[in-house]
């Protein structure tokens, strides 16, 4: 008779092998969509600090014109229409974003895209950020007269 020792086989090795490789497989494409996720609301909480930054600096010096504090060293760009990046980074930390396009009509953005964590967004009418080739939500008004050009071509 021989004599069983304490250790495992080569079968029972090659099966929990087999089993944790199983396991790396289901749990991959689920760890990675997660992180995509993360990239994705970090890129959009980056856009909507930049947007509500540029926005509060253009209000303040604004009120500092009305009160008269505004001084010497303080840049003034609320009167601008667009800005440059240079101009951004000084207003408010881009953090890894890109400012592709900014407009400002003399009280808000009117119009922003900015490149963050390989994304594109961009600004849509309801202050809300659409991501890639995502399409703005129509306005309530819009979708009324939408909806009313739908219903005089069945008429």
């Amino acid at each position: 008779m021989y004599k069983r020792h304490n250790a495992f086989t080569l079968i029972e090795l090659l099966a929990v092998i087999i089993i944790l490789a199983i396991v790396a497989l289901i749990a991959t494409p689920i760890i990675l969509d997660v992180v995509e996720d993360a990239r994705i609301s970090a890129g959009r909480l980056e856009a909507n600090m930049i947007y509500n930054g540029i926005n509060n600096y253009c209000e303040t010096m604004e009120l500092k014109k009305e009160i008269g504090t505004l001084e010497n060293n303080d840049i003034d760009y609320s009167k601008k229409t667009t800005f440059t990046n240079e101009e951004i980074t000084r207003i408010v930390n881009l953090g890894n974003a890109v400012i592709e396009k900014v407009k400002y009509d003399g009280k808000k953005i009117i119009d922003l895209v900015i490149q963050s964590n390989n994304h594109i967004f961009k600004l849509c009418l309801n202050e809300n950020f659409v991501m890639d080739n995502e399409k703005c939500p129509l306005l309530p008004g819009k979708l009324i007269d939408v909806l009313i050009q739908q219903y005089n071509l069945y008429i």
